[in-house]
């Protein structure tokens, strides 16, 4: 079960001949072995999967979330926020009453 979280199968060989090797067989192991190059996901992915980000979902444990597949978009995301929070907080240095930054 714990090899469902990617729909590749090369990966997925990888990991199993590293298990055999290894012998940490654990479910828990596998998963974060086959989600090595992902980022966890949390309730926020709205923006980056409206970015056309990938998201790995398990189908047999409560994931929260899954595991964001396209690093590289998630840096530039929290790069425009970054940007953005600069932006307003001039605004607010200029006599601003309040700002919010909602990527959703």
């Amino acid at each position: 079960m714990a090899f469902s979280v990617t729909a590749d199968h090369a990966r997925q060989e990888q990991v199993w001949e590293n298990v055999n090797r290894s012998g940490y067989d654990e479910p828990y192991q596998i998963r974060r072995m086959l989600t090595e190059a992902t980022v966890r996901a949390s309730d926020r992915g709205g923006a980056y999967e409206q970015a056309g980000g990938g998201v790995l979902r398990d189908l047999f444990e409560h994931d929260d979330g899954g595991w964001l597949q396209d690093v590289a978009l998630l840096d530039r995301l929290v790069i425009v926020t970054e940007k953005l929070t600069a932006e307003a907080e001039t605004i607010m240095d200029l006599g601003g009453r309040w700002f919010s930054i909602r990527p959703n």
